[in-house]
């Protein structure tokens, strides 16, 4: 169970995280527009592409905060499941 509230913590916070450096709120309060926002914030993360494909690398970063929610959420269940099952596990 030790281990479940570790993976917990280190992936709620991880996601937090990402929230701050994606930051949508502050994005949608530029109008969604990328140069307004990293020009206000110096946060230029929606605005650098990738060298090889091309693409805003944002895209291929998504994949930190669905991996720290899913991470989350897996070790809640398996949290659950051995409160459930009496923490003999």
């Amino acid at each position: 169970m030790l281990v479940d509230l570790l993976v917990i913590s280190f992936g709620a916070g991880l996601f937090v995280m990402c929230l701050r450096w994606y930051d949508p709120v502050g994005l949608i309060r530029y109008g969604v527009d990328v140069e307004e926002f990293a020009a206000g914030t110096y946060n230029f993360i929606y605005q650098e592409p990738t060298n090889t494909l091309g693409i805003q690398k944002f895209w291929l970063w998504l994949v930190v905060p669905a991996v720290s929610l899913s991470m989350t959420l897996h070790a809640l269940a398996n949290l659950l499941e051995n409160f459930r099952k009496g923490g003999n596990d």
